[in-house]
């Protein structure tokens, strides 16, 4: 499961995964920023300058889940910790 949030001073999508599938999270996170992208474009009706289109992809350092069953708890606790720079440690256990 992805945790994905758009920090637009600075134009970039920033991605958190508990679980690394590169090849799944990739195709995830282009449908999201894509849809995002077009519904911020919709709500705007073009009065802003603002190219979310243009905007680059961060993939975060974030604590990885052990098992095939945690990973809502673990974007829960993405959401809760996430500072923009770092999330928080989570125990596996």
């Amino acid at each position: 499961m992805l945790l994905i949030s758009s920090y637009t001073k600075l134009t970039w999508f920033d991605v958190l995964s508990s679980c690394r599938i590169k090849e799944e999270e990739n195709q995830v996170t282009n449908v999201v920023r894509t849809n995002f992208t077009r519904a911020f474009e919709s709500m705007c009706n073009g009065k802003t300058d603002m190219k979310m289109s243009e905007f680059t992809t961060a993939y975060q350092d974030a604590p990885q889940q052990e098992t095939n069953f945690d990973c809502g708890i673990f974007v829960m606790d993405f959401m809760r910790s996430w500072d923009g720079r770092r999330v928080a440690h989570i125990d596996n256990d």
